[in-house]
């Protein structure tokens, strides 16, 4: 069994022009003086890595979301303070008077 003696980038060039561009898996071997094999054996290769690369950016995202989320119900637990607070203000209440007692 021979070594390939081709670069990443050959390899990613030559499957990009059939997953993205849509070339017939023969024409792109006879084109670049490859066999339909090696060209089906980097098309896997390759499709592996990219579903570990997006797999690895989905989890990315969804820490993301989650740390967006908790600062989301840190400014909404701030926001409801800060409008007790106001509404406190406004009706001259001192600090854990409550409105009944103004009567």
């Amino acid at each position: 069994m021979g070594t390939s003696n081709y670069s990443d980038d050959f390899k990613r060039d030559a499957v990009h022009q059939v997953i993205v561009r849509g070339y017939p898996v023969r024409e792109i071997s006879n084109r670049l003086g490859v066999s339909t094999h090696s060209l089906y054996k980097w098309i896997k290769q390759f499709s592996e890595q990219t579903s570990k690369a997006q797999a690895v950016d989905h989890e990315a995202e969804k820490r993301e979301l989650a740390r967006v989320g908790n600062q989301t119900d840190v400014l909404m637990i701030d926001a409801t303070h800060l409008k007790a607070h106001r509404t406190a203000s406004s009706l001259g209440l001192k600090r854990g008077e409550e409105a009944s007692s103004l009567g």
